[in-house]
């Protein structure tokens, strides 16, 4: 279901007033992919629906410990100034879950100039250089928790439904709320571990895809919450218990036909999507930092567990990094299997699209598609650990021209203070393992 825009502050302030909405919400998105926002009554909003509202930019420094981390470029080398967030009109919608606020998506501006954090931003100048029209989806995997415990303590199985795997019925009211708020859902079911589900979103062009992503994982936080459930979205929650994923489905069309899809090619390619993989072979290891953005990642990134391991592509095959589903014509597709549920959408697309239009550019070979297990395979590695991401992301000149100079410093020195705080961190394995004998 599409939402007609509202480009016009007049209807929205007719919508506003005729639908009773009591708050409105100007939303961002920081660099771990979490929705800041403010609230401002309903009836004070012209002002800034026109001129924005103002933010610390310093937001841009704080790790997830709200940790002021020095050298990103956005604290004290900007004076701790404001920022000012302009909703973007479109975005417009009341929030069904909290019926008397509606919300705005906003992009990010400092002294009158785009921000260079603003991942927003990052993917609209993408757009702005691409010649064909790029098509998106997103796969999430998340688990529901009550006080740390999984949801519900039944045996499970993949593929279920029902109030068997979901006695809240909590997929359908994440599903209910998505609708009204015009992003398509088309599937969602239980996944392999106690309390873990997926939901495939319908795919539709690129900043609204990223946009859909953004919405639609702080609406099931918050869904989750009214239930009194905390839903979370880390990669890998449980050392036992499967990781939580977020595969992306992606296309390229002239605005009517699907440029990935060729009949007379064996695998019913194009060349296209041919060397818009190749690009996204090429790159993989260098934006790892930007697609699997924790410490916590990268024990998801271990064979054997349908999640990537080397830099392989194959049909049909999830063991590989890219997998190339079986449908053609319309459905032609590439799927990233790389990024984890925990990383910041509008940089995921971002990143894996410019990487396969430099492909694309640059006509780079994937070579032939892999058959097997990719886990057993002799080939590139991906990145193992944080500290290694990081080390390849300093380095990536692909990486410092897509998303900027400065973004690349801000985040990867937040990402960096996230490893030193780890290294002197002391945790429960090491407790167990060491105080008793030594």
């Amino acid at each position: 279901m599409e939402v007609t825009p509202i480009p016009e502050i007049e209807q929205i302030l007719q919508i506003v007033e005729k639908s009773e909405l009591k708050s409105i919400r100007f939303e961002f998105c920081d660099f771990h992919g979490i929705c800041r926002s403010k609230e401002v009554p309903a009836n004070r909003i012209e002002r800034y629906l026109e001129d924005g509202i103002n933010f610390a930019v310093p937001t841009f420094t704080l790790d997830l410990k709200a940790n002021v981390v020095e050298g990103t470029g956005y604290g004290e080398e900007v004076d701790f100034k404001d920022m000012t967030a302009k909703p973007d009109l479109d975005t417009f919608s009341i929030l069904p879950w909290q019926r008397d606020t509606a919300r705005f998506v906003c992009d990010l501006y400092f002294e009158g100039s785009p921000l260079s954090a603003c991942s927003r931003g990052a993917l609209k100048r993408l757009l702005k250089n691409i010649d064909y029209a790029p098509v998106a989806a997103g796969e999430l995997e998340f688990y529901l928790l009550n006080d740390g415990n999984t949801y519900f303590n039944k045996p499970s199985m993949v593929y279920s439904t029902g109030v068997r795997v979901d006695p809240k019925f909590m997929l359908r009211k994440i599903r209910d709320g998505m609708d009204e708020m015009g992003i398509d859902v088309i599937a969602y079911n239980h996944e392999f571990s106690p309390s873990q589900y997926e939901v495939n979103i319908h795919h539709t062009d690129l900043l609204k895809a990223a946009d859909n992503v953004f919405t639609f994982k702080n609406a099931v936080k918050e869904i989750a919450s009214i239930e009194g459930l905390l839903a979370t979205f880390m990669p890998k929650p449980f050392t036992e218990e499967a990781g939580n994923s977020f595969h992306i489905h992606q296309s390229l069309s002239d605005g009517e036909t699907n440029l990935f899809h060729d009949e007379s090619d064996k695998h019913g390619l194009s060349d296209l999507a041919y060397w818009f993989i190749g690009g996204q072979l090429k790159f993989g290891p260098e934006i790892t930092a930007f697609l699997c953005p924790t410490i916590n990642s990268y024990k998801r990134l271990k064979p054997m567990t349908f999640a990537p391991y080397n830099v392989l592509w194959g049909l049909d095959n999830r063991t590989t990094y890219i997998r190339i589903p079986p449908e053609r014509d319309g459905g032609t597709r590439v799927e990233n299997r790389l990024p984890d549920a925990s990383a910041n959408p509008y940089l995921v697309f971002t990143l894996l699209f410019g990487a396969g239009l430099e492909g694309i550019k640059k006509k780079m070979d994937p070579g032939d598609p892999f058959e097997g297990n990719a886990y057993v395979a002799e080939a590139e590695i991906l990145p193992q650990s944080l500290g290694e991401a990081i080390e390849l992301a300093e380095k990536s000149k692909f990486c410092r021209d897509v998303l900027g100079k400065e973004f690349v410093k801000g985040f990867l020195a937040v990402k960096r203070f996230e490893v030193e705080r780890f290294e002197n961190y002391v945790t429960d394995w090491e407790l167990e393992e060491y105080m008793w004998h030594l």
